[in-house]
């Protein structure tokens, strides 16, 4: 798990494309075998903080449905 300076670059969008680009591909692969999963779920199950997720959908690169 990533610290807090580390999660708060990432909410500032200083993630270097590589590791958002992972973040990305497991949060896909997570729901590919867990449709539907809430933010809080997907967070467990990827290791990924709940406010990068929320990041990545506002953004527009992950879909909310």
């Amino acid at each position: 798990m990533k610290n807090d300076k580390d999660i708060e670059k990432m909410l500032r969008g200083e993630v270097p494309g590589q590791e958002e680009l992972e973040n990305f591909q497991k949060i896909r692969d997570f729901l590919r075998n867990n449709p539907g999963s809430a933010v809080d779920e997907i967070a467990l199950g990827t290791g990924i903080d709940e406010r990068i997720i929320i990041r990545l959908i506002n953004s527009g690169k992950l879909l909310r449905r």
